[in-house]
């Protein structure tokens, strides 16, 4: 709105100053102005206000213009509010000086204060993320530990030096489940003996190797004790001294070997050749026989001839109660390398994926930033596990070869995947912060890894001493170093 300047007066405003004559031509404008001209003349005939009561007095002006005015003007931004600057911490001072100490008194340097709370902030991290993943991990290789080893096979027994029935190889517990590998050679005949009270159940199976070179090999067994119900004549391919001609003979039942079986805890594959199956007739000792069908004898009494015409490996499984005992569960894995040679694989097959871990673990700690003993414990400790997967894995397609796959391949998988997770979890912990976490969680795995058959005894061995060694930076001979410079 624009006033005329005809209509504009300046007239003085002072203190009792006469305003009834300030008029104008708009009524509105003459209302509005005359009304601020007596307000502003009340303001100079009122007495001076206290400093509270006149920033009062300006904020309620304030309000009535932004009120009235249409286009108010926006509030100016909030001030964000001043930080307290943060009481600085002193480091901690370096001790300097050397040649001005004490005699017998060694000076060392301090290392400055935010370095080691770097390092206490990183353990804090892996110790939080171990904490929140170690559970499950656990109880995943708890429940694979439970589900496999309930119904674990044979404890494995190397036959030899039983050729003759009064050097017959002794088997402690025929109930318990035991697997008996050896090799028919020319003129042989292998014993086995047993002791079982009447009633107790007598349960033998004969297999052989599946080996496509010995197709034509064919061992036979039998069974010699008291009170058989049989009148069957001893074989005419069996001689027996004369010591033994009073025990009746007991013919194993054939069964078909035309299919090979894959068992899938060596893992190894085998064809079943014969089975008895029977209760003891009175409680004495039993004898068990293992020959070649092809062998033709000569002779009488213990003056036995025996010509073999053919030779192979076969195995004699003894008992029903499929159960591992705390020893048998650790020297497993080295018997088992017997079996495999017993199927006619080589030692450097069995043996090659243990010594490219190993080779493959030094590497890594070589060229790793971290060269402790800890790590290096825990690094070897963790591709012998790992070495323990190929092995499993190759032996499962190795066998497979000779065996029809079946339900039977996804328990190996479980076998490769076990070992496999405990190889990936000592490294992990190997190659980070030695915390006590740290360390019980390696010595955890170590157990674990012993009782699984992991890392053929060394593995977890390694693992449990990993959890005990010193975790110093720099070289594993540092300390050695430092010792052998002091005391120049």
């Amino acid at each position: 709105m624009i006033i005329p300047s005809q209509e504009l007066r300046i007239v003085p405003l002072e203190k009792c100053h006469n305003l009834s004559s300030f008029s104008s031509s708009n009524e509105d404008l003459n209302d509005f102005l005359h009304n601020d001209a007596c307000k502003s003349q009340e303001d100079l005939n009122r007495p001076p206000l206290p400093a509270a009561q006149k920033a009062s007095a300006r904020s309620r002006r304030a309000l009535s213009g932004s009120i009235a005015s249409s286009n108010p003007a926006p509030a100016p931004p909030a001030r964000p509010a001043m930080r307290r600057p943060r009481a600085r911490v002193p480091r901690p001072a370096r001790v300097l000086g050397r040649e001005s100490a004490p005699a017998g008194v060694i000076l060392r340097e301090i290392k400055p204060y935010p370095s080691i709370g770097r390092k206490l902030n990183n353990t804090n991290r892996m110790l939080s993320v171990a904490v929140k993943s170690s559970p499950i991990f656990f109880v995943a290789l708890l429940v694979m530990l439970g589900l496999a080893f309930p119904s674990l096979a044979h404890v494995p027994l190397m036959a030899g030096g039983n050729e003759n029935i009064s050097s017959a190889m002794h088997i402690s517990d025929p109930g318990k489940s035991w697997a008996a590998y050896g090799s028919l050679e020319k003129d042989v005949v292998h014993y086995y003996s047993f002791d079982l009270e009447e009633g107790e159940r007598i349960y033998l199976s004969l297999f052989k190797s599946s080996d496509a070179k010995e197709k034509d090999f064919l061992p036979a067994l039998v069974l010699l004790g008291p009170g058989l119900n049989t009148s069957v004549l001893p074989p005419r391919q069996l001689a027996l001294p004369r010591v033994a001609l009073g025990l009746k003979i007991l013919a194993a039942n054939g069964k078909n070997a035309d299919g090979a079986v894959y068992e899938p805890f060596g893992p190894s594959s085998f064809q079943e050749i014969a089975e008895i199956n029977i209760s003891a007739p009175e409680s004495a000792r039993y004898y068990a026989a293992v020959y070649s069908n092809n062998n033709v004898v000569n002779g009488i009494g213990n003056s036995i001839k025996v010509q073999n015409t053919t030779n192979g490996h076969y195995g004699l499984a003894v008992g029903y109660r499929e159960e591992f005992g705390f020893l048998e569960r650790i020297t497993t894995p080295l018997r088992l390398i017997s079996v495999y040679l017993w199927e006619g694989q080589s030692l450097g097959l069995i043996l090659i994926p243990y010594l490219v871990a190993e080779i493959l673990a030094l590497l890594f700690f070589w060229r790793g930033s971290r060269r402790t003993s800890f790590c290096l414990a825990g690094s070897l400790a963790g591709f012998l596990f790992l070495a323990s997967s190929a092995s499993v894995f190759t032996q499962m397609v190795f066998n497979l070869t000779r065996a029809p796959f079946g339900p039977e391949v996804y328990i190996t998988v479980a076998f490769v995947v076990l070992h496999a997770l405990l190889g990936v979890a000592a490294i992990r912990l190997a190659r980070g912060e030695a915390g006590i976490l740290q360390r019980v969680l390696l010595a955890v795995l170590g157990t674990i890894a012993l009782l699984a058959g992991s890392g053929l005894i060394m593995g977890p061995i390694l693992a449990v001493a990993a959890s005990l060694l010193p975790s110093r930076s720099g070289s594993i001979f540092g300390n050695a170093d430092a010792n052998r410079n002091e005391k120049s």
